[in-house]
């Protein structure tokens, strides 16, 4: 270990998690604080291929909070690999680091596109836009957890 090691900046890389509940009821009491409820159906097909789009080493600017004071947005994402079990939805993301709020801008633009609200062909113009305000919403925070982190 070095003599001035730092948890975060001597990271190599990162794997977050980011659970969905898509169904029309709520999970039972003893999960559903765990997941992001969506009651509309989702169509997972379409997630998977925006998600192809976010892989790569890009400028990740439009997916980032606002107030970022980081000097480059500049991010390696090596996969994003989203699995429907039922109705638990979950987006497994992993990177070299992520952002303030990346995971969770990107889950929402996910979920948009989901939804039909935004279409696979859109990401490529907020990547190009380099506005945060071109990329979708910002998903809650209780669905996401970081898993490992890799040194």
């Amino acid at each position: 270990m070095p003599e001035r090691f730092h948890s975060r900046l001597n990271a190599k890389g990162k794997k977050y998690l980011y659970k969905i509940w898509n169904h029309p009821c709520k999970k039972n009491i003893f999960n559903r604080g765990y997941y992001y409820h969506i009651r509309k159906p989702l169509d997972v097909e379409k997630m998977k291929q925006a998600a192809e789009l976010f892989i790569g080493t890009k400028d990740f600017r439009s997916f980032t909070a606002l107030k970022s004071k980081t000097k480059s947005t500049v991010r390696t994402l090596s996969k994003i690999d989203i699995r429907r079990e039922g109705s638990e939805i979950t987006f497994n993301f992993s990177g070299d680091g992520f952002l303030h709020r990346m995971v969770r801008v990107i889950s929402g633009t996910l979920i948009q596109v989901g939804l039909r609200e935004s279409s696979v062909s859109e990401i490529n113009e907020m990547f190009k836009k380099e506005k945060r305000s071109e990329a979708g919403f910002t998903a809650p925070p209780h669905a996401l957890f970081l898993v490992k982190v890799i040194y």
